[in-house]
Parts: structure tokens; C-alpha cells; sequence
């Protein structure tokens, strides 16, 4: 560069350096607002969130439920992002007015021409309920598939939840993590049990799992013939189990149990973090006060094994992506805070998307762009009524220009 040129642009370059930069770019968009039912007690209490094709249009729905409202199911209304339209209301009867505690929803493939199905749990202070909802086109419930779960004394947890066919009969099962007031006393085997039209009866029966069992991931970690999922359930404690089919022993066996150098475990989350093709998973610890995550590494034929300690945020609610759509998958916290998978699994956040207190949280394709979009619940700030709220990916967004330039 000449002097000349230097001295004509050296004006343009200071003002640009000294420039007060734009306020960072959060790389999510609000492109849908829906105010939720009110609920019978006026109080919406837990949330959980589904996203699928649960209305076989091949676009992504939303499912929500919260408080006494079971399920509502939020159908695409158009190609692209056209919005969505609320189905009726499933017909789940209140057996209690009372708060509920804890709320779970899983959701799994049916058979072919069929709705995919829903799996609902709660618990309240004095009943826990267990539902299967699917097979109509607007989720009612069936009468045979209904379930108050007994429990001992004070009512203890439904922890978590999942569905899918387990051991290979083309037929879809339950998984849940039941966690009893009296450490067991209702006889299930380490609290977990799995519901399924085994044969020609429904039934139940005990999970090997790892002792004190709270929280479960579902995906398939072994990789075999069949695809069929397995169960990747953690104790409150340190222990991860794998839980999967065995096709000779024709039973669930737990696989594996890997043991972390935690306190607490908070929350676990599966996906292909590394892009090899084969699911991993996080989990959320605590030690010392700290929070922190740890990869659990899918090496095929020599199982899991624990990776890097990943320096990501507390949550409630976790999904893996890739949402920027480079190769690597991202993590997203309780909708609100975006870490980018970089190689090595280290993460860089990005700007907050909400800054406020987020219910549940479901990602897709919402708007057909081929990118991963959220959706999650939170209160309005000018009338607290509870909203679902749908965020798409920016297009264009680029994390390196966004906190001033973008």
C-alpha cells in the first residue's frame, strides 16, 4: 500500500476501530409466538416438549404438556415456516387437582399408515399416571392403555422416560424410570421398569440398569444388525449403564457400566458428537460445586468409553445438533444458550438467545430450510401466560462476526 493510499485510508480505519460495535446477535430468530391454554388449577406447573412428524405430512410438529393440559399437538401449517395450528385437546381425565410434580413425554415410530405414538407420565402428591396416546388422528387416549402406577407410602418420582421397540418384535415398548418414596419397596428391580405388548399381553417387567437409575438416554449404541435402540441410563450418583437386547439370551442385559469422577450426575444427552456416524453422549456433572460435562465416546465394536470434560453450562434441558450446519454437532441448553462443536470437542458459545427462564425444549427443522430450529416455553413478560415459542437459525449468521459486526 502506497503512502498516499495509506494517508487517504488511515480516517476510514481509525472510525471503524473506535466505532461502538453492534450488540451482539443472538444465531436464533422468534419466528412463531403461541399462547398455551390455560390450565384447570391455573397453574401450567411442569413442561415438556416433542418434536416429529406426528401428523404424517412430513414436516415437523410440536407436541406440548403441561399442568392439566395432557397434550396438545401444534401442526405445520404450510410448507416452510407457514406457522402452526393447535389439534384438539386429547381427553385425558383429571384424577387429581393437585400440582404435578414431574412431567414426562417420549414419542416413538409406529407401524406403517398409523400416527406416531406418544408416551405421557406424570407425577402429582398423590397418584402417578403412565399413558400411551396414538392410533387416532388426534392423539385421544385408549382405554387399554392407561396405567395409575402404585407406589408405597409418600409418592415418589417418575424420573424418565422412553419409547421404542426394544427387543425387535416390530412392536413398541416403555421404558421408564421409576423411582419409589421407600428406596424399592413396590418390588421393582433398581426402579426401572419397561412396558411392552411382549406375546399377546401387555406386561411388565424389571430393567438390568445400573443401581439408582434417574436419568436415560435412548439411541442406538451398539450398532447392530437390527438397529434396534438401546437405553443409556445414569444414577444420580457417578454410574452410566448401557442396557441393551440380546439377541441369543433373547433378554435386556446391561452391557457396560462406566464410572465418572462426580459428586452428582444432572442430566444426559445422546447424539453424534464427533461425526463418525455412531451416537455418543454428555453428561451433565457436579463436583466440588462445579458443573461440568463429560463425553461418553461410541468406539463400534469396543463399546463406550469416557472422553473429554467438556466446560458447558448447567441445564435443565439439552439437545445436540448441527445446527450451523459444519459438520461438527453443537449443543443447545435449556434454549438459550448455544455452544459450537469444534473439533476436539471443544465448544465456543454464542450470544444468549432468551436470557430468561426456559420449559422444556424440542428441536427441528421447523421452517423446511434444512437447518435445526428450537422450540421451548416461557412466560410473557406482560401478562404471564405461558407462550411456546419457535426460534429458527438465522440465515447467514456467522459466529464470527456476531458479537459486533454481524
Amino acid at each position: 500500500m502506497s503512502y498516499r493510499l495509506g494517508r487517504r485510508l488511515l480516517p476510514c480505519i481509525l472510525l471503524l476501530l473506535t466505532a461502538a460495535p453492534v450488540s451482539a446477535a443472538a444465531p436464533f430468530e422468534l419466528i412463531g409466538v403461541h399462547q398455551l391454554p390455560t390450565p384447570p388449577d391455573d397453574d401450567a406447573g411442569p413442561v415438556s416438549l416433542l418434536a416429529g412428524d406426528f401428523t404424517r405430512d412430513g414436516r415437523a410438529d410440536i407436541v406440548v404438556s403441561f399442568g392439566g393440559v395432557p397434550v396438545v399437538v401444534f401442526a405445520a401449517a404450510a410448507p416452510g415456516y407457514g406457522g402452526f395450528q393447535p389439534k384438539p385437546q386429547s381427553a385425558l381425565s383429571r384424577y387429581d387437582s393437585g400440582y404435578i410434580d414431574r412431567l414426562l413425554l417420549a414419542s416413538a415410530a409406529a407401524p406403517a399408515g398409523a400416527p406416531r405414538e406418544i408416551v405421557y407420565a406424570d407425577t402429582t402428591h398423590s397418584a402417578r399416571r403412565l399413558q400411551w396416546l396414538g392410533g387416532t388422528a388426534n392423539y385421544a387416549p385408549t382405554a387399554d392403555r392407561f396405567e395409575l402406577l402404585p407406589y408405597q407410602g409418600a409418592v415418589g418420582v417418575l424420573a424418565a422416560l422412553a419409547a421404542g421397540d426394544f427387543n425387535g418384535d416390530g412392536r413398541n415398548d416403555i421404558a421408564l424410570v421409576d423411582v419409589p418414596a421407600q428406596g424399592g419397596a413396590d418390588g421393582r428391580s433398581n426402579g426401572v421398569i419397561a412396558w411392552g405388548r411382549v406375546g399377546t399381553a401387555q406386561s411388565e417387567r424389571s430393567l438390568p440398569a445400573v443401581a439408582n437409575p434417574y436419568f436415560v438416554a435412548s439411541a442406538d449404541f451398539t450398532g447392530d444388525a437390527a438397529h434396534l435402540p438401546d437405553l443409556l441410563i445414569a444414577s444420580r450418583q457417578r454410574d452410566v449403564g448401557l442396557t441393551s437386547w440380546d439377541a441369543a439370551a433373547q433378554q435386556l442385559v446391561l452391557k457396560q457400566t462406566l464410572s465418572l469422577d462426580a459428586t452428582a450426575i444432572d442430566g444426559i444427552a445422546a447424539g453424534d458428537l464427533n461425526g463418525d456416524g455412531r451416537p455418543d453422549a454428555l453428561v451433565q456433572l457436579r463436583k466440588a460445586g462445579q458443573t461440568s460435562w463429560v463425553v461418553i465416546e461410541n468406539r463400534g465394536g469396543q463399546g463406550l468409553a469416557l472422553g473429554a470434560t467438556a466446560p458447558l453450562a448447567a441445564a435443565l434441558t439439552q439437545c445436540i445438533g448441527d445446527f450451523d450446519a459444519d459438520g461438527v454437532a453443537d449443543v443447545l441448553l435449556d434454549g438459550d444458550l448455544l455452544y459450537f462443536g469444534e473439533s476436539g470437542y471443544r465448544y465456543t458459545a454464542s450470544p444468549r438467545v432468551i436470557n430468561a427462564l426456559t420449559y422444556g425444549l424440542a428441536c427441528a427443522d421447523f421452517d423446511g430450510d434444512g437447518r435445526l430450529d428450537f422450540a421451548t416455553a416461557t412466560y410473557a413478560a406482560a401478562d404471564s401466560t405461558l407462550e411456546l415459542r419457535i426460534y429458527r437459525y438465522r440465515d447467514g449468521w456467522d459466529r464470527i462476526f456476531a458479537n459486533g459486526f454481524n
